[in-house]
């Protein structure tokens, strides 16, 4: 009889242990961490970052047509001058030294015949003014006019300077016709259209963009770089200058009104598969995305989920299919702000 009790108590005792155990196992089952949010609907665009220069739509250089020196320089860097206007004179080596003499050779018959009022000295004075009158009109300057209208940016020449046949000499620009050249490369330029709106940022003034519009974009491809020459028309604005260096962002794609969620949501494995994590009831539900365009920050989903759905963004890389997760409470500014009375909040 008191074996029977004994072996009772014994078999008692292991039951009660064993349901000890197993609730203190179901206590202890982990839970993961988790901070999550709603994927949205909204817009998202892909964008491309390129280098470019800013330049005039009117912008040339007055030449050089022939050697010799400068003479009767009009201009100064900052002048307004018209299409056609005389900004200085060359006066070419040969003509200056045929004229040269032919001057030479008046002031010694002038100087030579003096006062004499004889005939012979008359027609020797008239005919060495006839001469040196000729020389005049044979061997002239030659002018140099501007090509077009705008303002003097640069020049590299002063008078009395030598210059050479073709040397640029007067760089003339339209500032009212500011543009922004670039190039782009040959798998973009069909994503670009004229008319297409772009943001440029200067690079001396990072900290401000501006919008801008595509005005070209040539027909053909450079066979050297495989790149594509891009125009971008730009506003007015008091700080831009010819030369300045700038960078151009496109936009090469666009949607709206599509399934957005944050770029960090989603896991890919080694075979290229993209998936996130939901929560539902409690636990982590392993779903397979389809993903499309991105920008920076965000990708567009086109399949696996919909507006609403609640997506892990933050300790999903130690999640498994089917594990407690306890999502992470607000911060306490969050917490107090949702506690105030309903006299405290704001209208």
């Amino acid at each position: 009889m008191k074996f029977k009790t004994a072996l009772t108590a014994v078999i008692v005792l292991l039951f009660a242990f064993q349901s000890g155990c197993k609730k203190k196992e179901e206590k202890q089952e982990k839970m993961f961490p988790v901070k999550t949010a709603p994927a949205s609907t909204g817009y998202i665009a892909t964008t491309m970052t390129v280098m470019g220069t800013i330049d005039s739509k009117v912008h040339a250089w007055a030449q050089a047509t022939a050697e010799g020196t400068v003479q009767s320089l009009s201009v100064v860097e900052g002048n307004r001058v018209g299409e056609g206007q005389v900004l200085c004179y060359i006066m070419p080596p040969d003509s200056q030294n045929m004229l040269g003499q032919a001057r030479l050779e008046y002031e010694r018959v002038k100087q030579s015949t003096g006062d004499k009022s004889d005939e012979e000295s008359k027609l020797k004075l008239l005919e060495a003014e006839r001469e040196y009158n000729l020389a005049k009109n044979l061997f002239k300057r030659i002018p140099i006019v501007a090509p077009v209208s705008g303002t003097v940016i640069s020049k590299s020449i002063e008078n009395g300077s030598t210059v050479a046949v073709k040397q640029p000499l007067i760089e003339i620009a339209d500032l009212g016709r500011l543009i922004v050249k670039t190039s782009v490369s040959e798998d973009v330029v069909s994503k670009l259209r004229p008319g297409q709106k772009v943001s440029i940022t200067l690079y001396a003034d990072t900290e401000k963009s501006f919008p801008g519009t595509i005005s070209m974009v040539t027909p053909g491809v450079n066979f050297q770089t495989r790149t594509a020459g891009v125009e971008i028309a730009i506003p007015q604005r008091s700080g831009i200058r010819p030369g300045m260096t700038c960078a151009v962002e496109f936009i090469t794609a666009a949607r709206n009104g599509v399934v957005i969620v944050p770029l960090e949501a989603i896991l890919t494995d080694l075979e290229g598969n993209k998936k996130v994590f939901t929560v539902k009831e409690g636990k982590a539900v392993v779903v397979p995305v389809v993903t499309g365009i991105e920008d920076n920050t965000r990708a567009e989903i086109v399949s696996g989920l919909n507006p609403g759905d609640e997506i892990v963004v933050m300790g999903q890389e130690n999640l498994k299919h089917g594990v407690k997760v306890k999502i992470a409470s607000p911060s306490v500014k969050e917490e107090k702000k949702d506690n105030k009375p309903a006299g405290e909040r704001m209208p």
